[in-house]
């Protein structure tokens, strides 16, 4: 599947893919998609290297894609030279849409914004786009999650740039201690439990051989009366062993891209 998906963003779409390959400093927007590193032990205990993916709403488009950055020297320098090999480092990534809720439909066409309480999520996988569905997961329970993800995006909004200049920031305990402890990465994604207290454990472990390691990113919503429950897989997330950050289109949000573009050029032309 990993070729038919490369493959695919190699066809008609590929300027589209092109221009969602740019990697910038670090900034985080609500909707954005987080994507966190942690280890439970040892180098990089109580540090949580943090990179913003982009926008939650252009990867399940299809418009994000391709290589988002390299944070080799960051992980590193946070993890050691072994962090690739490392069983207790895991990654992880999630976007919260429950404060963006335009008047949608539950069916959407590209670059239509989310209803409210819609969330995307990582699940481990070592081919793309094969990972097993996330747990069903809405209303009360779902907004609840969502709110811990809410505050963590608004840490991450205060947080620098690491000096490598790679579009990372790091979260450290010894920096806020209360607010790591109550509201971080690695507090509110821990390696053997819920994430956020209520989604299956979205976190992929380092350490299982080879050179990259895959988790799927899924749409997950539900949570009014005229909104059925969703979930779909959009996207595949990347990393290889010398820190490359990839983002891997689902072949059917290509499709939608593609067509978008091709009516663009359309009007354009009459």
């Amino acid at each position: 599947m990993k070729k038919t998906i490369r493959n695919y963003c190699l066809g008609s779409a590929v300027a589209l893919c092109l221009a969602g390959n740019a990697s910038a400093a670090w900034s985080f927007a609500d909707g954005d998609m987080m994507l966190g590193f942690s280890a439970s032990a040892g180098t990089g205990f109580q540090q949580d290297l943090m990179f913003n993916l982009g926008s939650s709403v252009s990867i399940r488009d299809g418009v994000i894609t391709g290589l988002r950055g390299n944070i080799n020297d960051d992980l590193v320098a946070t993890y050691g030279s072994n962090w690739f090999s490392r069983t207790d480092l895991t990654f992880g990534a999630i976007a919260n849409r429950s404060t963006l809720s335009p008047t949608v439909a539950s069916d959407f066409t590209v670059g239509q914004q989310d209803p409210s309480r819609i969330a995307y999520i990582s699940q481990t996988t070592t081919t793309p786009g094969a990972a097993a569905d996330h747990s069903t997961i809405t209303g009360n329970s779902l907004g609840s999650a969502l709110t811990g993800v809410s505050t963590l995006e608004g840490i991450l909004a205060t947080l620098a740039e690491t000096g490598n200049g790679d579009g990372a920031a790091i979260f450290a305990r010894t920096a806020a201690q209360t607010q790591w402890d109550q509201s971080s990465w690695s507090t509110r994604v821990p390696a053997s439990a819920s994430s956020f207290t209520s989604f299956q454990n979205i976190g992929t472990a380092f350490g299982a051989g080879g050179t990259v390691r895959y988790a799927d990113i899924q749409r997950l919503g539900g949570s009014t009366s005229t909104i059925a429950y969703t979930n779909t897989t959009v996207a595949t997330l990347e990393i290889d062993n010398s820190g490359n950050i990839s983002v891997i289109p689902e072949p059917s949000s290509m499709t939608l891209v593609g067509l978008a573009a091709l009516a663009l050029i359309t009007r354009r032309r009459r």
